[in-house]
């Protein structure tokens, strides 16, 4: 709601806050959405990327290769970025499970 609210350009400051906030309250859809969006408007961000992986990897393991991927993009921008160390540690569990 206070994106929509807001008189200035959506920030993805703000996008990012709330993929967060609904990464938490387990609505992986929409923290996906606002994640694309932070992205979109910052994209050399790490953070947002690690938002995305997150959000994906809170989908299930049919997303864990796109999580990994968002999680690898972050390392790049930020390399030893711990949550996303983490992060692709996790899509890579789930990859693995998956491909047995």
């Amino acid at each position: 709601m206070a994106i929509r609210l807001s008189s200035h350009s959506p920030s993805a400051v703000l996008f990012s806050n709330r993929s967060a906030a609904h990464s938490g309250m387990r609505f992986y859809g929409r923290a996906l959405e606002d994640a694309d969006q932070a992205v979109a408007l910052e994209g050399g961000n790490a953070k947002y990327h690690v938002r995305r992986g997150t959000a994906l990897l809170g989908m299930g393991e049919g997303y864990a290769q796109e999580a990994a991927d968002a999680f690898e993009r972050a390392m790049e921008l930020s390399p030893g970025y711990e949550a996303a160390m983490a992060g692709l540690r996790e899509a890579k569990t789930k990859l693995a499970r998956t491909n047995k």
